[in-house]
This record gives C-alpha cells, structure tokens and sequence, in this order.
C-alpha cells in the first residue's frame, strides 16, 4: 500500500490534536526546554525554529557525527510541501536536491486504537508523534559489497538512526506522548524497526515474524530484494506476496505498551506466524537480479 493511501486509510484512526491554548519552550527540563527560545515565520512543528533545531542536534551530537562522515557544514532548511504540511531537510552545504543529505516530516497525531482494531483492549485516544517520511543518506559515499543497497536507496545511509530516534523520544517525553507511530514503506525498514517498534496489528506481526523465518537464509538486502522483485510466493494464497505498509508503534507509555504485552495480541501474533509460508523462487530471483544489474537497477553487490 502506498504511503499516501496508507495515511487516508488510517484517517478514522489518526487524527490531529486539539490546538493547544498557548505553548512555550522556556522552563522545561530537557534539552529542547534548555534552547533559547526564537521568533521565526517559520517553526517546525509549530515550535522550533532553525536555530534552535541545529542547538538540539547538536546537543545530541548528531552534528559531531556528521562531521566524522565529512559532512561539516550542514544547511538546515524548514519547507513547505504543501498549505498544511512541512519537511525539514538538511543539506551538506548548499540547498540543492543532490546535496540532500536528510528530510524529516512530523506530525503530532491522535491515535484511536480501536477505530483501527476493534478487537484492541485500548481503549483511550493516545496522543503520538507520527513519522511520515525519513531519510537519511550520504551522497558522497559509495555502496560496498558489505553494505548493498537496499530497495529505494539512492545512497548509502548515514547510521545515525539511533542518535534521530533517541532525539525523537526526547521531544516525545516533553510532550508528554504516548508512542512515536512508524509507516515501514519496505521490508527492510519493518526489519530493522522491529527492535523498538511494533506492528500495531498482530497478524502483521505474526507475518513479518513468517518472513524472517522462512527467508532466514539470506541477507537482509537479499530479503528485502527478493520481496521487491516478486520472487517470494505466500504459499497460503499460492501467489506472489507483496509488501504493504502498516502502523508500527514505538510505545513510551506503559498504558500502550500493555497492548503488545497482552494475551490476545501474543497469541493472533503466534497464529499468523503459524498460518503464513513463504517460499524464494531462487532461479527467479537470479534471472531477475541479472537482468535488472544489466540494466543498471540492481545492486552488483548482491549478484
């Protein structure tokens, strides 16, 4: 499911919060709260303003880390995508597409668990930070036979998800949010999330947990290829399995978390591990592998 469509999918389920009477940075005790605060036509998420942005990464030493990749002089921009939305982007010193080396789009959102699972023991309306993209890519590096790209990689990443993640759940705790929501747009990206992250419905649980399983074989660039090429057969529906996004949460409250703990979401999670195949058509795969490294779209790392 493309992200677009995910997103109007979910909408009974996600909402905007309520405006807020009146908000400021000045005499809270986290980091953000420790930034001075700014005037500024332009703040990202209502709250930031550049300055005080490129303060919090810098804080969290993201900057530094940057700096270690070569990346030492980084352009912070604050864009609109359209009358409603915003992106932060973030470029290796100059603001030009090819210079891109990060773009971040959030939102704070209501999440009504039960107008998206009715079967779910949540009954509360939770307030939430929402990712609806990432990226973070370094255009100055080169793949390598031990980091291929992955499906919709253009350039290698930067490895600094964890520091971005911390950053988020720092914000998130100012807020007093409940969980950051996650859209995994690939195989990969559920793979690796799944460290922090889980799926909202257990049956996508249980069917990544299937996947794993029964591809365990291979790589993970390897996997995730394989998916995206149509080389992976649901033996159940006896036909080409293909990856949908769907709502992967990050709970930071205990009242969220008791969901992913419960009976009846271990056991549907069990169930559909239990109910789901997956077979690697490997001669498929190859030809299909070979014909798109011909054509330049496919990692020679993998062939």
């Amino acid at each position: 499911m493309q992200r677009k469509k995910l997103l109007n999918w979910l909408f009974p389920a996600i909402r905007p919060p309520a405006p807020a009477e009146s908000s400021s940075l000045l005499g809270e005790a986290d980091i953000f709260a420790q930034l001075e605060a700014k005037e500024g036509s332009a703040l990202f998420l209502g709250k930031f303003s550049i300055q005080q942005i490129q303060a919090a990464l810098q804080r969290s030493s993201i900057i530094d880390a940057l700096r270690a990749r070569g990346i030492a002089d980084c352009l912070i921009c604050i864009e609109p995508i359209d009358e409603f939305n915003q992106a932060l982007r973030i470029y290796n010193t100059v603001q030009q597409p090819e210079r891109l080396i990060a773009e971040m789009r959030l939102r704070e959102v209501v999440f009504i668990p039960q107008k998206l699972y009715p079967d779910c023991e949540m009954s509360s309306e939770f307030p939430m930070l929402s990712i609806d993209w990432l990226m973070m890519q370094n255009p100055d590096a080169d793949f390598t036979p031990e980091h291929p790209p992955l499906p919709g990689q253009q350039h290698p990443g930067l490895g600094l998800g964890r520091k971005v993640l911390r950053l988020l759940v720092t914000y998130c705790r100012w807020q007093e949010l409940a969980g950051i929501i996650n859209y995994p747009e690939y195989f990969h990206n559920a793979y690796i999330y799944r460290e922090t992250f889980s799926f909202f419905m257990p049956e996508r649980s249980g069917l990544l947990l299937a996947l794993i399983r029964d591809l365990g074989k291979l790589s993970l660039a390897e996997m995730s290829w394989a998916i995206e090429l149509g080389c992976v057969t649901h033996r159940e529906a006896a036909s080409v399995f293909e990856w949908t996004s769907d709502v992967q949460i990050m709970p930071l409250r205990t009242s969220v978390q008791t969901w992913f703990d419960s009976e009846i979401y271990r056991q549907r999670e069990l169930h559909a591990m239990q109910a789901n195949h997956f077979e690697l058509d490997e001669r498929t795969f190859r030809e299909k592998a070979d014909s798109a490294l011909r054509a330049g779209k496919f990692p020679q790392a993998l062939n």
